[in-house]
């Protein structure tokens, strides 16, 4: 094996204390588990005296570039996202693949040892979401492996028809119907408990409750269903999808009142889709007549 790259966390965490670091960090090598030393790569740099320059262990540069850059050794190391699901993401749903890309790089697997991120990953058998295409199997972050198919982001055995809060799935794999144009041009009332839900997100956005992750799109959806009235096909099939993805966000804590952190940015931005009143009330729409 590689310099610096071993089979154990044992012999990993050898060399950091050789290096004068502490703790391991690991990464997927051909399908593979590896541990380095450090618990972090940009420790493990700064231990090696790169400072962040590149090398045989250096991680790929941010953003799109390291796609013409298919022969760097660093490609041996990282297997980051399905390169043909990746080029049909763009705008900010790039950014935000590109930017969880760099956090793993930096910290490691979300929901190792160390990682406070709530992953949520739902097994295939008890995803309930998989034939409208809410799986694993189309999220940008994961890979073949020999046993099946294994995940750059989330410390986890994942499988195909499996799914987790992280998933980053490209526009049009997520099943809702296509509207024809007559479809399209419904419209939808939005109910008094869809405006309330929505009228509390906004309170909770006001007070700064929705975390740094919260996108411009869910303060729009909230301010629109909080505003009553009627909302199109379009619109529906945008809060399906998102309830779909979301569901999982029900089981961090603080999602529900009386927990600890209440309300969590899960349950914020969940509220700010209409809350349990709208995944109820789209969930009765039938798009595909």
């Amino acid at each position: 094996m590689a310099k610096d790259k071993y089979a154990t966390k044992a012999g990993a965490a050898a060399r950091a204390k050789a290096l004068g670091c502490s703790g391991t960090h690991s990464m997927d090598e051909n399908g593979k588990t590896v541990y380095m030393p450090c618990s972090t790569h940009g420790a493990y740099q700064k231990a090696k005296g790169s400072g962040g320059s590149k090398s045989s262990g250096s991680t790929k540069s941010s953003g799109s570039s390291y796609e013409s850059k298919a022969n760097d050794k660093t490609a041996e190391l990282f297997k980051e996202v399905n390169q043909a699901l990746y080029t049909q993401v763009e705008g900010d749903e790039k950014a935000l693949v590109d930017a969880m890309i760099g956090v793993v790089r930096e910290y490691g697997k979300f929901g190792s040892e160390g990682s406070s991120v709530y992953v949520a990953y739902t097994p295939a058998a008890e995803n309930k979401d998989a034939a409208i295409g809410v799986k694993c199997g189309n999220c940008v972050f994961h890979f073949d492996a020999e046993d099946g198919i294994g995940c750059s982001l989330i410390a986890e055995d994942i499988e195909e028809n499996g799914n987790c809060r992280l998933a980053m799935i490209p526009p049009g794999l997520v099943s809702v119907g296509m509207p024809t144009v007559r479809e399209a041009q419904s419209k939808y009332k939005v109910p008094e408990g869809v405006q309330s839900a929505a009228k509390r997100a906004q309170k909770w956005i006001s007070e700064g409750k929705a975390g740094s992750g919260f996108t411009d799109v869910g303060s729009r959806r909230a301010g629109q269903l909080a505003a009553g009235g009627t909302v199109s096909r379009d619109t529906v099939a945008r809060m399906k999808s998102y309830f779909a993805r979301h569901n999982t966000d029900r089981k961090a804590e603080g999602f529900s009142s009386g927990e600890q952190g209440y309300p969590s940015p899960g349950r914020v931005a969940w509220d700010a889709w209409g809350g349990d009143a709208g995944r109820t009330w789209v969930t009765r729409i039938n798009l595909d007549s």
